[in-house]
């Protein structure tokens, strides 16, 4: 949720909404879970996982860019149609990730949770995006 909530500081920084966060995870989730059950290996699992929210994003931008639809609407219409596509997918039932993914969760490095470490590489990336870069001054001018 962390890495997600950092990569939502860019669209607030904007002065943007997306509501369908969450809904897109959920899609994305599923559909790696999905893929892993039917054997898939985990990796390419979480290329689809990715490119689930790549091309929610990509959809999104063109209704808002292209078609100048509000975002809070766009955003909103995403979140129903993610969370109607994620329940269709799962068949309203939850879904146990098998061990291997259970494992890479729980995995550490350095003595520390894998996942904070993703998190920390996650907000010093976006830091130095936000500070060092022209897109920074793009992102803040548009905001």
């Amino acid at each position: 949720m962390a890495i997600v909530a950092t990569g939502m500081t860019f669209v607030l920084l904007t002065a943007g909404v997306d509501l369908s966060v969450g809904s897109v995870m959920f899609v994305a989730v599923a559909l790696a879970g999905k893929m892993i059950f039917q054997g898939f290996p985990l990796w390419i699992a979480f290329l689809a996982a990715m490119g689930v929210g790549v091309v929610a994003g990509a959809i999104n931008a063109v209704f808002i860019i292209r078609l100048r639809i509000v975002a809070f609407i766009v955003t909103l219409a995403m979140l129903f149609v993610g969370r109607g596509f994620g329940l269709w997918l799962t068949n309203t039932l939850a879904m146990n990730m098998p061990e291997a993914v259970t494992q890479l969760g729980a995995a550490r490095l350095w003595g520390l949770p894998l996942p904070v470490i993703v998190f920390a590489a996650v907000c010093l990336a976006a830091h130095l995006v936000l500070t060092r870069t022209p897109f920074d001054r793009q992102v803040y001018a548009v905001g």
